[in-house]
């Protein structure tokens, strides 16, 4: 216990009980083991099952967060390798769409120029494909001039009279070429000879 100093009253000498509270913590446990010797006292069995429950649980714990860990890096696997199934079987429509817009971007350069430069900004802006097809149709409905001609195919059906008359003299001026070409004259029956 403190007492107190003779010049201040109401004061305790606060160094003397604080060595009395040391002394007591610096106490050794003297108390011996079941083997006799002077080691640390044996755990309360609540408390051993305390702190062996309590390390059960967290070792469950962690086991499921491995397990969720691990579903998870597995979907994250699966995810990406369908990730990259989708993606090589696009890539090769991908490349083709690209080698197309080439081809398109070539015609419609190609069709612009049979429009008048005059006329040219009557065609709507827009992606190359619409372009194509409304310069198309303009040109075949005669908006920039003379219409283009249908696609036919030469000799596909069978054509009329006048067509048959025109074929037979292309067939005549032909013979006539190759007559010229190795120096025969032709006579009344010349092809026949």
């Amino acid at each position: 216990m403190a007492t107190p100093t003779g010049t201040d009253t109401g004061k305790t000498d606060m160094k003397q009980g604080s060595t009395d509270t040391d002394q007591s913590a610096e106490t050794e446990n003297t108390d011996t083991g079941q083997d006799g010797g002077t080691g640390p006292s044996p755990v309360p069995y609540a408390r051993f099952k305390e702190v062996n429950d309590k390390l059960n649980q967290l070792l469950k714990a962690q086991s499921k967060a491995e397990s969720e860990n691990e579903k998870a890096q597995m979907a994250k696997l699966a995810e990406e390798k369908r990730f990259q199934e989708i993606i090589d079987k696009l890539t090769p429509q991908a490349d083709r769409a690209t080698a197309l817009e080439g081809v398109i971007a070539s015609v419609l350069k190609t069709r612009l120029e049979a429009v008048p430069e005059d006329k040219r900004e009557l065609i709507p802006d827009g992606p190359p494909e619409i372009q194509l097809g409304w310069v198309d149709k303009a040109l075949a409905a005669g908006l920039f001039g003379k219409p283009l001609a249908p696609d036919t195919h030469a000799g596909a059906g069978s054509g009329s009279g006048a067509d048959r008359l025109a074929s037979g003299a292309n067939e005549q001026a032909a013979g006539e070429r190759v007559a010229k070409k190795y120096n025969i004259k032709p006579g009344k029956d010349w092809l026949n000879d």
